[in-house]
Formats: C-alpha cells, structure tokens, sequence
C-alpha cells in the first residue's frame, strides 16, 4: 500500500500547530477554550464460529484517532483530523493480510453566525490515505468498509476532496428546527496497486433536517432525517458507476434518570437504493440496516458511568451479505487534570449470512480509551 500523495510532514505541521495552538497561547485560559485536542486507541475484534463455509476467520482494526480545534478569533475556527489504523483478516488455513497507515486526514474551517444559528464551512480532505490495494487487500477493504460491523473507520483513502456546506438552526418555543446541506467533490487515486487508471468517486450532495421538541421538564424528542446523492463514479474520464441514494431516519428520546442522571433510547433506519454499473447496466441490490439501542448517564464517585446498549440488523434485496449483531458495554467519564480520560469496553454478538444455505455465528470484542482536552463532550 503506497501512501497518499501530500508530504507527512505538512500534515504533521498543521496538527501539531492545532494542537500547541499559536506562539503565547496557555491552556488555563478564561472564556471559550481557544483549543481543543483528543486523542485516543481502540481494538475491534469480530471472530466467525463457522470460518470454513464463509471463507473468513476473523477480522481486527486498531485505529488512533487524533483531532484538534483552534478559534482563530471571534466565531472563526479551523478542526482538523485523521485516524492511524491497522487492519488484519485471517482466512481459514492460516492466510492472513493486513493493512496500515493513515486515513485520509480532514481539515475545517468553520464560521458561527447569527448569535450561532447560521454556520458556514469549508471542508478539505488531505489524501494521506492509501493509494492503491492489492487483490487480497482490497478484500479487507471492503470488509471494513460493511454497513453491519461498526468498525471506527470505513475506508484507508478516497483521494481526498474539497467540499462546504452550511447549517442553519432555529429555537421556536417548545420546537427547535434545523436543517443543513453541504456538498464534497472528491480526489482522484489508484484502487488497485500499479495500475495506470485512476479512479474519481461521485460528487456527493448531503441534506440533512431535524427537529426537537421539549417533553415535559427533562424530555426531549427528536427526528432526524437525511440525504445523499452522489454523481456518478469515473475512471479517466469515463463514467464507470452510479451510487445508490441514501436516505437515512433516526429518532431519539432523552429522559432525567435518577436525581442525577440522564438516558437516551434511539432507533432508525439507513436506505441505500441499487446501484447501477453504466458499461453493462448490471445493478448492485438495494439494502437496509435497522438500528436501535439506548443508554444512561449516571454520575458515580466523582465519575459518570455510561452503560448501553444497541441492536443492528442489516437486509438486502438478493438476501445475501446481511446479518443482526447486537451489542452491550459499558463507559466510564474520569476527569483528570482539565482533561477526560473514557475508557470502554463492548461486546457483540450475532450472525452472518454470506448466501442462501452459508451463514455463520460472529463474536465480537472492542475496547479502548479517548483523551480530550479543552472542550466538553
């Protein structure tokens, strides 16, 4: 895997620059926190009971993920990101492939307007990602890349891209309204190693609306739905593949818990409608993935404890690549210093089904630990 095309150390100028933030600056600051930075590891482990009929032993991912805010005066601020990830997937017979490096890296800058109603942004992704797999790698790929397993990232690189976008969010009594748009025309890169074509993803529009309304004294219902449509894949110039729409719902209630804590029940569902290969007019299965889970806040010795849990059921057309996993775990909120340290630990459990008659029972383990400091959660 060879990496992206922008020099490391460009990129390690400007996190390191967001994260000291400018000459004179000082962490104990009153105000606004004039930065923020977070960091932290995670390990996701899924095993497959049946690994001979699947073809598949198990899946790993150890990912880092950095981020860092700076406010360059008054409502302006500029957030940057990027994830160090190591993936590996172990095939029955002892074969093996792994993938590492950086993910593309985002920067951000952002504008707050309107007493904070209105933002404006402007996004570029840095292609510090892969540029090129291998056949074996590309089969990880895509692995972590699957709707059912929540693993932290979905992708190594995508060319990187320019894009913006605008929010706007307005209180009306009991009811707050909000509705966002922004749009992200991607990078070129090489999908397989040593080729000579490159690859451009689709142009993809994102509208998201949402709407909130305030139950009682603690309660507080909300519906978000969301949109993306994406222009049409392209390899030198010629259009290769029309994504699917995406058409995703989620509604969430939060609730008082206690004397002291609070909770969340949330449940939704993510449409992806065929996809169409234009050199054949082949068409890829429309799918669905049901999602629902829940939550509670609870302050416990100087500490907050976040246990939760969630369900997700993935379907698609032609009955194959779907599955349900469910899950439980457990947070823990420790303030050091001006700092939060979140440990987590979850475990899930379900089943896969590659293909009518092959399926198989999947076991997963996932823990890690964040760091943030400057801002709250």
């Amino acid at each position: 895997m060879r990496s992206g095309s922008t020099p490391l150390a460009l990129l390690s100028f400007l996190l390191g620059g967001l994260i000291l933030g400018p000459p004179g600056s000082a962490w104990a600051q009153t105000g606004p926190a004039p930065f923020s930075a977070g960091a932290g590891a995670q390990f996701q482990y899924f095993d497959f009971s049946d690994s001979q009929a699947i073809g598949l032993e198990s899946i790993s991912l150890f990912s880092v993920p950095m981020s860092a805010r700076i406010r360059l005066g008054g409502p302006v601020r500029v957030e940057a990101s990027t994830t160090f990830a190591r993936g590996e997937l172990s095939r029955p017979g002892g074969q093996s492939v792994t993938l590492s490096g950086l993910t593309d890296s985002q920067l951000r800058l952002v504008s707050d307007l309107v007493d904070e109603r209105v933002t404006v942004s402007a996004a570029l992704s840095i292609p510090t990602g892969a540029d090129g797999f291998s056949a074996e790698e590309a089969g990880l790929a895509g692995a972590i890349a699957a709707d059912l397993l929540p693993f932290a990232i979905s992708s190594w690189g995508a060319g990187g891209g320019v894009g913006g976008g605008i929010s706007v969010f307005q209180p009306a009594g009991d009811f707050g309204l909000g509705f966002s748009a922004g749009y992200m025309v991607p990078g070129e890169f090489s999908p397989i190693d040593q080729s000579e074509f490159q690859y451009r993803p689709g142009a993809t529009l994102n509208l998201q609306g949402i709407v909130d309304y305030t139950v009682g004294q603690a309660g507080r219902a909300a519906l978000q739905v969301a949109y993306s449509r994406f222009q049409d894949d392209e390899i030198e110039g010629q259009n290769l593949y029309r994504s699917g729409d995406r058409i995703q719902a989620r509604a969430s209630y939060s609730f008082a818990a206690g004397t002291m804590g609070s909770g969340v029940v949330y449940g939704g569902y993510l449409h992806r409608s065929e996809g169409t290969f234009l050199d054949d007019l082949r068409a890829r299965p429309s799918q669905g993935l049901f999602f629902a889970g829940g939550g509670v806040r609870q302050p416990w010795r100087g500490m907050t404890l976040v246990p939760s849990a969630e369900l997700r059921v993935q379907r698609r057309d032609d009955g194959e690549d779907q599955g349900t996993l469910a899950g439980a775990g457990v947070e823990l909120e420790v303030p050091a210093e001006g700092a939060l340290l979140v440990p987590r630990l979850m475990v899930r459990g379900g089943s896969v089904l590659v293909r009518e008659g092959v399926d198989s029972g999947v076991l997963g383990l996932e823990a890690g630990v964040s760091l943030r400091h400057g801002g709250t959660r």
